[in-house]
């Protein structure tokens, strides 16, 4: 079987360790199949097939098929203390490698085989940058501590071989439902916005900058986010955070209290323009489900400009502001997505409402 570097990362899926097939394959009720939260996520109904097919028949496939197990990774990235320190915890799960392969995420369960936390390891620069964000705004989180949500802890972090890793904690009992009502979601979005509020005219904001600076790669794009920006003038826009991946799939409900559980904080911006992470939720889910033909602006923008007035924003810039997430998103798909032919499709789609906004 040969390495996982060799590999197209974009078809490493979860993989499982062969040694101790009994927690892998449904022959208890209490199978770590249910309860892998890599198989939470609203995904498309392949891509749950998929992965389950895979951590079912993982002891039988023949050589060659795109997986890896702990011990693979672990030693193909010399990993030893980290693999050890997982052994000691008892059971783990599985190795999910995003495409990509910027990080692997391990999954890892208590003595009761119940989900106890995620051990994250940067696995090229890049991932390990993001790990290190991810950590300094959960310390940040720890510090305000917000009543509407819950978010992992950072249970320990270092580095090995040179790859930095985090191990971050997660509830025992949570539920991903492909819907999630708005009255749990804009409570998150108006409470993180909070954090850190000011106001600022856009090209003054880092965010404004970073938007018309990434834009100017990009002639056709640098000059509608021009025209954007100066039809906004020097009016003041509220600003504030924002988690900047706000997808349903980063969002988990704790069973006990309903209350959401966020997770993967490492596009966090302490500058935001305002309804980004509005636009992330309720549009993303829209774009990446849409087969074919375009996404007519005029049957979304009524739907999310009264959301927008729920959050208490009224009088900004809507359209404006839409224009600038559109081209916002879909540049950062390009710059930090997956590299994979669904987000470059995804950035797409998001251009093409651009143009007939």
């Amino acid at each position: 079987m040969t390495g996982i570097k060799n590999k197209n990362p974009a078809e490493i899926y979860l993989a499982l360790p062969p040694q101790n097939p009994r927690y892998y394959l449904p022959l208890k009720n209490r199978s770590i199949f249910f309860k892998s939260l890599f198989l939470y996520r609203p995904a498309s109904p392949g891509a749950v097939l998929k992965k389950r097919l895979l951590s079912w028949f993982y002891p039988i496939f023949p050589r060659g098929f795109p997986t890896t197990s702990l011990e693979r990774l672990t030693a193909e990235y010399d990993l030893e203390g980290l693999r050890n320190s997982l052994k000691a915890l008892g059971t783990w799960a599985g190795v999910y490698i995003p495409p990509g392969g910027d990080k692997a995420i391990i999954q890892v369960l208590d003595e009761r085989e119940e989900p106890a936390g995620f051990l994250k390891i940067g696995l090229t620069r890049r991932g390990g940058k993001l790990i290190k964000r991810e950590v300094e705004v959960l310390g940040f989180l720890s510090e305000t501590s917000p009543s509407s949500f819950s978010f992992p802890r950072v249970l320990s972090r270092g580095e090995e071989g040179g790859k930095f890793f985090a191990f971050l904690s997660t509830p025992p009992r949570l539920a991903s439902p492909s819907r999630i009502p708005l009255n749990l979601v804009l409570p998150v979005i108006r409470e993180v916005f909070s954090l850190c509020p000011r106001n600022l005219p856009l090209a003054s904001s880092s965010h404004g900058k970073k938007i018309l600076e990434r834009a100017a790669l990009h002639p056709s794009l640098g000059e509608r986010a021009r025209l954007l920006a100066a039809s906004m003038g020097k009016r003041e826009l509220p600003l504030g955070c924002a988690h900047y991946d706000f997808k349903l799939w980063n969002i988990f409900l704790r069973k006990e209290t309903g209350k959401p559980f966020v997770i993967d904080w490492e596009f966090f911006k302490e500058e935001a323009l305002p309804l980004w992470d509005l636009f992330t939720f309720l549009l993303m889910p829209r774009v990446l489900n849409s087969t074919g033909g375009k996404i007519s602006p005029g049957k979304i923008i009524p739907a999310l400009e009264r959301t927008s007035e729920t959050l208490g924003f009224r009088g900004l810039p809507f359209k404006e502001l839409l224009g600038l997430y559109l081209i916002d998103t879909a540049l950062f798909l390009k710059e930090y997505g997956h590299r994979d032919s669904r987000t470059s499709k995804t950035a797409e789609k998001l251009l093409a409402i651009l143009e007939d906004l």
